[in-house]
């Protein structure tokens, strides 16, 4: 029993190290804030760009909008019923 334990032991402080290690990478990909506007949503818990448009979810929201790359909405998906 004490044998397993110790393996058990081992194996969440190697585990540990690798996660340390994986986080701590210092290849992460360089971001730079180009522009910033307020669009009228109430949150935006979720945002997913792909093929030109942006979509925004929200926690407080029934819509899932659907934006141009300006920003406009040009479609809306009601998700919850009225």
């Amino acid at each position: 029993m004490l044998r397993c334990l110790k393996c058990k032991n081992n194996l969440l402080l190697l585990l540990g190290a690798v996660l340390i290690q994986a986080c701590s990478s210092h290849h992460a990909p360089q971001l730079t804030l180009i522009s910033s506007s307020k669009i009228s949503y109430p949150s935006g818990s979720g945002v997913a760009y792909r093929d030109g448009k942006i979509y925004i979810i929200g926690d407080d929201s029934p819509w899932l909008y659907i934006l141009d790359t300006a920003l406009r909405v040009t479609d809306s998906v009601r998700l919850t019923p009225d």
